[in-house]
């Protein structure tokens, strides 16, 4: 099973990601856009031109490698933050033929804007630049809001979402859409 959290920066997926771990039955692995990134190096990071070039690949490398360690047969949490349409279509071909429970992870600008500048670990403007652009597909199998509920509310909305007789399917429809884009 996939669990895939997506919404802006400090909207609480790392740490919703983190109660998940420690609630879930099974073992589940958390994969991070965070943790990913801070494989590259600061330099290179501050080099605009270079990291312009790159994106793509390192982009496509995350969704890649998240969807490879569920195929492996692990229990994934996806953290991430879908900024680009493109970025959302190749996570729904990468993911084809797992089970993936896409969650919105939602909370208004001003909260978020407040998290940044509390949390002093984010570049202010991150969510404002995001916020627009994260949840613009607008297709979900689950939704939170993470201004409103607790994140204990929140980890029991999708354990329940995971035990009821619903099956995924916000990737399936994204997927038909696309194919029927691509038809037109």
């Amino acid at each position: 099973m996939v669990i895939f959290l997506n919404g802006t920066s400090s909207s609480g997926k790392t740490t919703l990601s983190h109660a998940l771990q420690q609630a879930l039955a099974d073992v589940y692995l958390h994969v991070s856009v965070d943790t990913y990134l801070s494989q590259i190096a600061q330099c290179d990071l501050s080099n605009a031109s270079l990291m312009e070039e790159r994106l793509p690949y390192i982009v496509n490398g995350f969704h890649e490698s998240a969807a490879a360690i569920a195929r492996a047969g692990n229990n994934v949490i996806v953290d991430y933050v879908l900024q680009q349409p493109e970025w959302l279509d190749a996570c729904v071909k990468a993911f084809e033929g797992l089970p993936v429970l896409f969650v919105g992870v939602h909370c208004p600008l001003e909260v978020l804007e407040a998290r940044e500048v509390s949390r002093g670990d984010r570049k202010q403007g991150t969510a404002r630049f995001q916020f627009n652009r994260v949840h613009s597909h607008r297709t979900y199998d689950l939704e939170l809001e993470t201004s409103s509920l607790s994140v204990e509310a929140c980890v029991s909305e999708i354990i329940a979402y995971i035990e009821s007789s619903s099956k995924p399917s916000a990737f399936e429809r994204l997927r038909a859409q696309s194919e029927i884009g691509k038809q037109t």
